[in-house]
């Protein structure tokens, strides 16, 4: 059928899962890499706007939490902020986000679109994923390597960061627009 002949079905399956898995690896390291780059573009231009909003296409926030973290210091120290808002996450980083205003709009966020609706009505086999009240920290300890140093120390930033998973995203983008946050693009 595929032209391969039964005694090569195993060889070229293991020759798939194994290409699978070493071009997955190599898709998160250039992820990461893709993340640390807009982080520094973001803190090393002088122009960049101070609040931004970065539209990602990743199913959940770790991808950032793990790469934006390191940064913390930085972003608290010039003034920078930084929401993610992905399909159904919300992430961000900043010393200027105002609290109140955005829980009201993350939880307007939870209210279904007529389009998310359609496809829940659609899809009844599989059960809807538990949206999580918004989680605020104020102050968080950051993983950072200094320069010269090969291990990295926890250190307490003042910073605010955010985490919450949602149902439509748009009252939240909505919101952050109007709080002065504007999409980056580097």
């Amino acid at each position: 059928m595929w032209g391969v002949g039964k005694q090569d079905i195993i060889a070229t399956a293991t020759r798939f899962f194994q290409g699978y898995k070493k071009y997955s690896a190599v898709a998160a390291k250039q992820a990461a890499e893709l993340v640390h780059l807009q982080i520094k573009s973001l803190l090393s231009d002088a122009s960049s706007p101070s609040k931004v909003i970065i539209n990602s296409d990743e199913s959940d926030p770790t991808l950032y939490i793990s790469n934006v973290k390191p940064f913390a210091p930085q972003l608290s120290e010039k003034s920078k902020n930084i929401v993610v808002v992905g399909k159904e996450f919300v992430w961000g980083l900043g010393k200027d986000i105002d609290i109140d205003p955005l829980t009201a709009a993350f939880e307007a966020c939870q209210v279904e679109s007529k389009t998310s609706k359609r496809k829940a009505v659609a899809a009844t086999a599989a059960p809807a994923k538990e949206k999580k009240p918004l989680r605020v920290a104020k102050g968080i300890k950051a993983k950072v390597v200094e320069p010269g140093q090969k291990k990295p120390k926890m250190v307490q930033v003042d910073i605010i960061e955010v985490q919450g998973s949602f149902l439509n995203a748009n009252p939240l983008v909505e919101y952050l627009t109007k709080a002065g946050f504007v999409e980056y693009k580097c």
